[in-house]
């Protein structure tokens, strides 16, 4: 079950993502998924953590397998990632279920989604590819 402080804190203006380690409460400020890739960059144990994120589709999915995360809320959550998480044992729950996450003017895929449909939704896979497209490894 998701904590209503992560939701709380998740609907605070300017916050991208909150999370739990332990007793201890984090957020994330930023756009898109470059939070989530500077948090992933950053080295931080979060084996365990519980997020709650703002919109999460394959590529954001693919860092949270990657990172070994307990549980995952969407606000938003495309189905694909919500198969994917559950298929890498992570607990999920969302707000809205949508079919997939598009670009800001929703004409086509967010150019993430495509990485991560190019890489097979392979999670590893889809962290290097945008690891690589971000140049931020």
């Amino acid at each position: 079950m998701i904590d209503q402080k992560l939701l709380d804190l998740l609907k605070e203006k300017d916050v991208a993502a909150a999370y739990k380690i332990g007793n201890k409460y984090h957020v994330l400020h930023g756009k898109m998924i470059k939070p989530l890739v500077e948090l992933y960059c950053s080295n931080v144990n979060l084996k365990n953590a519980i997020f709650a994120d703002k919109i999460v589709g394959c590529a954001a999915a693919s860092f949270f397998i990657v990172m070994c995360v307990k549980h995952v809320y969407g606000a938003v959550m495309s189905m694909p990632a919500y198969v994917l998480l559950v298929q890498h044992g992570i607990n999920v729950s969302y707000g809205e279920l949508v079919s997939d996450i598009l670009n800001q003017d929703r004409s086509r895929l967010c150019p993430m989604e495509e990485i991560a449909l190019f890489s097979n939704r392979n999670p590893f896979a889809t962290v290097t590819s945008i690891l690589s497209k971000l140049k931020m490894q």
